[in-house]
């Protein structure tokens, strides 16, 4: 299963606005089991790393 891609959104800081134009949700069944929370969360961890 893959990570869901969101919609972009805005927030504004002391610089300016900031816009994130793409980010990934975990899916809702990981709310729910911890374990596999914890692995997927390494995973991506690791995936930003590289």
């Amino acid at each position: 299963m893959a990570a869901n891609v969101e919609q972009p959104f805005k927030y504004t800081t002391k610089k300016g606005e900031v816009t994130v134009r793409k980010f990934y949700t975990a899916p809702e069944f990981l709310l729910d089991d911890a374990e596999q929370l914890l692995h997927w969360s390494r995973r991506a961890i690791d995936a930003a790393a590289d």
